[in-house]
């Protein structure tokens, strides 16, 4: 047509025009507001700008769950407590950089892998936790790992499900593999080993486990209790002060040495 666009097209554009210049301004008071909280934490923070950061530090470590028994009955049930750092962190900027800084926040990793994992989370998880345990300094540490299997797909389903249940599997063994690679990274800080694990889960972990600092260690079956193929077996020769055993009847341990040096043994078979 002549004469340029016609009114429809005009009016089109002009919006298009009008909606850019929205979003940048959106973006820019987005952008404002975000600096805008930094201020305001810092005139409403207790104690962050008040106190000396090592002050802040012991305060931060006083909300973290209590390590005074290498036995932790029904930690299970407590992992929301294992957050504490993240909480903490997500406050505000100033909060975060001083947990972040405070490696005894970082000690105590809590490990959770089960069927339902979201697929992203069972994805992200290994470097989660590398970077949980990078923040830890140089302090023992005490690690919880719970992995209940990966409830595999059964045969009839249909083909679609079954593929998308093959993938999960997939991803979840990824996501296990990699875990165990981290925490073999630290077997030598590891002060208090607590595993709840289905029964191939123990196997393998225990095969690259190389306990030199042991003084606690805590063996369970999860979901579907003992097992033919349950066993925990290390080349090293651990010496833990501390043994508690849940569904893990002794005959299933491998390691030379282990049961004969036990000072307490707590053995819920």
């Amino acid at each position: 047509m002549e004469g340029g666009p016609c009114a429809p097209c005009r009016e089109n554009a002009a919006i298009y025009h009008r909606i850019e210049e929205l979003e940048t301004e959106i973006a820019e008071l987005k952008a404002k507001r975000r600096a805008l909280a930094t201020t305001i934490n810092a005139n409403h923070d207790p104690f962050i700008h008040k106190l000396p950061s090592e002050i802040g530090s012991h305060i931060f470590c006083h909300c973290m769950p209590s390590f005074g028994s290498p036995i932790y009955d029904l930690w299970m049930n407590q992992s929301g407590e294992w957050m504490t750092p993240l909480t903490l962190g997500a406050v505000c900027r100033k909060w975060r950089q001083l947990a972040w800084a405070t490696p005894n926040l970082w000690v105590a990793p809590y490990v959770k892998i089960e069927p339902s994992t979201a697929l992203s989370l069972a994805e992200s998880l290994p470097n989660l936790l590398r970077e949980w345990l990078g923040r830890s300094g140089s302090f023992f540490l005490t690690i919880f790992f719970e992995h209940s299997g990966y409830s595999e797909p059964s045969p009839g389903i249909s083909f679609e499900f079954n593929y998308a249940e093959k993938r999960r599997v997939k991803i979840l063994k990824t996501a296990t593999e990699l875990v165990i690679e981290v925490i073999n990274s630290y077997w030598g800080r590891f002060f208090n080993v607590h595993l709840g694990l289905a029964a191939d889960i123990h196997q393998h972990i225990s095969g690259s486990m190389q306990p030199s600092a042991i003084t606690c260690l805590e063996l369970s079956v999860r979901y579907g209790g003992r097992s033919s193929a349950q066993k925990f077996s290390t080349e090293s020769n651990p010496n833990p002060k501390y043994l508690t055993l849940k569904d893990f009847p002794p005959r299933s341990i491998d390691t030379a040495g282990t049961i004969s040096r036990m000072y307490c043994w707590d053995s819920c078979i």
